[in-house]
């Protein structure tokens, strides 16, 4: 039996409403010579999504993480503070973006949260206070958006990570970021700092993985 024209119609309007589905990924990167696992999702558009990063060896390291805990090497309840930040269980980075719709209707993300955290490892592994987890969360990010032509905004306030409200500025001045009043008016958002598309740096991991799709 042939469709109708209503029934083309309708599978049209659905097929058009439906938006592109992200591609997923996971994999294994180095960052200042240490082995982790990278992953999460790539939207098409912009969009909410969440990346992380994570020791490849947890099950190895968690019998020790488990007796400082219990020993109280690490402090109590700390647990559940890595837990409330998406961090634990071997996860020792996350980026939290969200879909922004600027004024000027720039295709545009927002940094929601950068954390990390691994102090908490047991250092007979050589991830304790392992450093250089949040840098490259960040860089991929500007890649990831310099590659899809997107800007970046966020408000680089101290969250109670380890760089104070001053350091926190500069980290992200580092990284192409700037203040709203050097851009057009019609581009500023609740005051926060931007960036705009740039030439992309193709070594860092997340350009490789856009290849590989």
């Amino acid at each position: 039996m042939s469709a109708t024209s209503s029934e083309t119609e309708g599978d049209l309007q659905s097929t058009e409403l439906e938006s592109p589905q992200p591609l997923h990924f996971k994999q294994e990167v180095v960052i200042k010579g240490l082995r982790y696992i990278f992953e999460g999702d790539i939207p098409v558009e912009p969009a909410d999504f969440v990346w992380s990063v994570s020791v490849p060896n947890w099950e190895e390291q968690k019998p020790a993480a488990d007796e400082m805990m219990r020993t109280e090497k690490i402090s109590a309840g700390f647990d559940k503070w890595l837990e409330r930040h998406n961090l634990g269980n071997g996860k020792v980075g996350f980026l939290e973006i969200e879909k922004l719709d600027p004024p000027d209707n720039a295709l545009a993300i927002r940094v929601d949260m950068v954390r990390t955290e691994t102090e908490h490892l047991p250092p007979e592994f050589g991830y304790s206070r392992a450093e250089g987890v949040g840098s490259f969360l960040m860089q991929n990010l500007c890649t990831l958006a310099d590659i899809k032509s997107w800007r970046v905004y966020l408000n680089p306030v101290d969250k109670g990570g380890k760089l104070g409200q001053g350091d926190i500025y500069h980290w992200y001045k580092r990284r192409g970021f700037d203040d709203p009043f050097k851009f057009p008016k019609e581009a500023n958002y609740n005051e926060d700092m931007q960036r705009w598309p740039k030439e992309p740096d193709r070594t860092q991991a997340i350009a490789s993985i856009l290849q590989d799709f």
